[in-house]
């Protein structure tokens, strides 16, 4: 399954389904998005909510944000 890291000091942060990293992933490639980090955000998650992402989804990532303003991301393949 894919994991979500901390582009940063590559740490795990959890794993997601086939679905969710493909929801995950759609707002990563937007046509503006370059190689440089990617600050995810709660209006990165007000987003995936608006598309329709899963609840489990939804309240891993606002767990993993709590108390930060922003955090660098990034989805690994199994």
């Amino acid at each position: 399954m894919p994991r979500i890291v901390d582009r940063t000091t590559g740490r795990y942060l959890g794993t997601l389904t086939e679905q969710e990293s493909k929801q995950l992933m759609a707002l990563f490639d937007e046509p503006t998005r370059t190689d440089e980090p990617f600050p995810f955000d709660p209006d990165l998650i007000d987003d995936l909510a608006e598309s329709g992402a899963s609840a489990p989804l939804l309240a891993m990532l606002r767990q993993i944000l709590q108390g930060k303003e922003d955090l660098d991301i990034d989805v690994e393949p199994d």
